[in-house]
């Protein structure tokens, strides 16, 4: 018996309605192979702190825009909100002390910044960049729950507030303006002034 994505596709066929119920079946069969192997797009929405360093994620499964330019929007195919059930593969060994994170930060060092923290997908709520604007591939990964759980692999950054003594004060003609620090790469491009 031919076999897709594991499962056996019956070919005992004798009427239109055989057929159909067999076109059903192998579209069914596909959808599953595609979305278990390449996964989808989802739009995270929110978060819940599951430690410090660690999040829980919801998210609505995203299409490409009909209008194309890298758009997309929600799938109407599939309008259940991911309810806190998709985690970041990035912060699987995060931990709430200091030290290396999933993004490669050292936030031990003696040059990371006081005042800075490691943020959730998308950044903190309230702050500039609102959570519900990330696109990403999500795959998901096992039964668990009520919806199953999802993994997703997104950096997260680091970001937070700048004292005066993590920046330059540049004066450009007449007028100073101090930009916050918190690599080096910014301080050598303003090296010149």
């Amino acid at each position: 018996m031919p076999r897709l994505g594991g499962r056996a596709i019956r070919t005992n066929v004798k009427t239109m309605d055989d057929v159909r119920r067999s076109l059903q079946m192998l579209d069914l069969s596909i959808q599953t192979v595609v979305e278990e192997g390449s996964g989808f797009m989802v739009k995270i929405t929110d978060y819940v702190a599951l430690t410090a360093n660690r999040w829980a994620y919801s998210g609505y499964r995203q299409r490409y825009s009909s209008t194309g330019a890298g758009e997309w929007e929600d799938d109407p195919a599939h309008p259940d909100l991911l309810e806190f059930c998709i985690y970041n593969t990035i912060e699987t060994n995060n931990v709430a002390t200091a030290g290396i994170r999933g993004n490669s930060v050292n936030s031990a060092g003696e040059d990371y910044p006081d005042g800075f923290y490691l943020q959730p997908v998308g950044g903190l709520k309230g702050q500039d960049v609102d959570p519900h604007q990330v696109v990403t591939r999500c795959w998901r990964v096992s039964d668990l729950g009520e919806q199953g759980e999802y993994a997703i692999c997104y950096e997260n950054s680091d970001d937070g507030v700048c004292s005066i003594d993590q920046g330059l004060l540049v004066t450009v003609g007449s007028e100073e303006t101090f930009v916050g620090m918190n690599n080096y790469e910014s301080e050598a491009l303003f090296a010149g002034f």
